[in-house]
């Protein structure tokens, strides 16, 4: 454990910094980085540098979970004392304009969701449902494989139910933890991270619907489901994808379920749980590859000043335009406010140079929702604008592998583009824009809207 006053100092360090207008986030971050360790192991939080949102990853219990004897009488509950170390957090942390929030990283075992649909059988759960719903579970609930029978009845009685009502009560508790955060600074955000791997999930809905909502079920049988918070401003809902994942799993996991990886991330559906949010984000976590290469002495580097690490951990990513498609596939389905990456290691090695031109065109634009221009939008081919009254944004975006060309009505005669910071002109009431493969390009016009 580190001391109280040790935790401030690291904390204190890396929130230093200036304050920013708000606009989208593309963050590249090392989640393993610990910066404080609280709660006896239970609580990990991680600090992203450049984007001041602190991560949260835990594991062992469920915020909502109550621990009682034999009675039914309370003896612990985890709510109250999470609380209380948020606020902890919140009275240090928000007086630093570069801290900018929190994010619950959820994957099946962790804190504040219930991972799956088997999870959440005990008493207290099944007490409460069957008394804010007046639907009376019926099984013996003194038999000592009560837990068994009550998602064995629910499942066949009241699925729906059930799975809604779940959603609903976590959605309770993450509007309280917000609440929190806007109490303490009202810009500060809470962001919902669903991050349940493809590769770990079988489900009855991958053969009869072929994923086309895979992983709104998923997400939803661990109790999150955005409509039920999309109303809180300082809320956002955030899908995780695993770009290397068909490579990684080779050997790992049979082909059937390896073929899944393929396109997974091309389709509506992995993005089914971001659909009712006007607030939401993207995280890339990157596989990585392990070996202890480095050990060997016929290939390590030769040096006498050199002190070589043995053991070498790298990752994936795609080449040329290929890099880009994880960004850029999710933007065909729906707008999005923040793309972060980041796993074991920092893995944009090789993409840089398509990386930088991506992020100079999207950081540009105001982080808040766009809506599309429909006319001008295609299967492939995206336009979306948001205009403050003063000036006018719109992005194009390109999720094909070929050259597109998209053609912008608008009332001006010139248009910044945003990305190379050069005016281009419109002409006929027209601005064409040419959109390479998997790209995006951003502009402003000023006193004037798209036709």
């Amino acid at each position: 454990m580190i001391a109280e006053e040790d935790q401030h100092h690291g904390f204190a360090a890396v929130l230093q910094g200036g304050h920013h207008i708000p606009q989208r986030v593309i963050n590249i971050v090392n989640d393993r980085e610990i910066v404080v360790e609280i709660i006896e192991g239970l609580l990990r939080i991680a600090q992203i540098l450049d984007v001041g949102m602190v991560e949260f990853c835990a594991c062992g219990l469920w915020a909502m979970a109550l621990i009682g004897d034999s009675k039914g009488k309370i003896l612990f509950s985890p709510t109250g004392r999470l609380l209380k170390q948020l606020d902890d957090i919140l009275a240090f942390a928000a007086k630093h304009p570069s801290f900018k929030g929190i994010i619950l990283h959820l994957p099946r075992h962790a804190l504040h969701s219930l991972g799956d649909i088997t999870a959440g059988y005990n008493d207290y759960l099944i007490d409460a449902f069957e008394k804010e719903t007046g639907i009376k579970i019926e099984i013996d609930h003194k038999a000592p494989d009560r837990g068994r029978l009550a998602y064995e009845w629910l499942m066949k009685n009241a699925r729906e139910d059930w799975i809604d009502w779940r959603c609903r009560k976590i959605a309770d508790w993450y509007k309280t933890l917000a609440e929190h955060l806007r109490k303490a600074r009202p810009d500060l955000k809470l962001g919902i991270n669903c991050m349940r791997p493809i590769i770990y999930e079988t489900s009855e809905y991958d053969d009869v619907q072929e994923m086309r909502d895979f992983w709104g079920l998923v997400n939803r049988e661990m109790g999150i489901d955005a409509k039920y918070f999309a109303d809180v401003p300082n809320m956002f809902i955030d899908q995780t994808l695993f770009p290397a994942d068909y490579r990684w799993t080779e050997n790992r996991k049979d082909e059937p379920s390896r073929a899944r990886l393929r396109n997974t991330e091309e389709t509506a559906g992995q993005y089914a749980s971001l659909k009712p949010s006007r607030n939401a984000w993207i995280h890339h976590h990157d596989r990585y590859w392990e070996s202890a290469i480095g050990t060997d002495e016929k290939v390590k580097l030769q040096a006498d000043w050199l002190r070589e690490h043995g053991w070498r951990v790298s990752t994936l990513n795609p080449t040329g335009f290929y890099a880009m498609k994880h960004y850029i596939l999710p933007l065909k389905y729906q707008d999005i406010l923040g793309f972060t990456k980041g796993g074991f290691l920092i893995g944009t090695y090789g993409m840089e140079k398509q990386l930088v031109k991506f992020a100079a065109a999207y950081r540009a634009l105001p982080a808040v929702p766009f809506d599309d221009l429909k006319e001008c939008c295609s299967e492939d081919v995206k336009v979306r604008t948001y205009s403050n009254g003063k000036y006018t944004w719109f992005y194009a975006v390109n999720a094909s592998g070929k050259t597109q060309e998209v053609t912008i009505p608008m009332k001006t005669q010139k248009a910044v583009d945003l990305g190379a910071n050069v005016q281009r002109p419109v002409k006929n009431g027209k601005l064409t824009v040419k959109l390479e493969p998997m790209s995006l390009r951003s502009f402003r016009i000023k006193n004037g809207k798209s036709k």
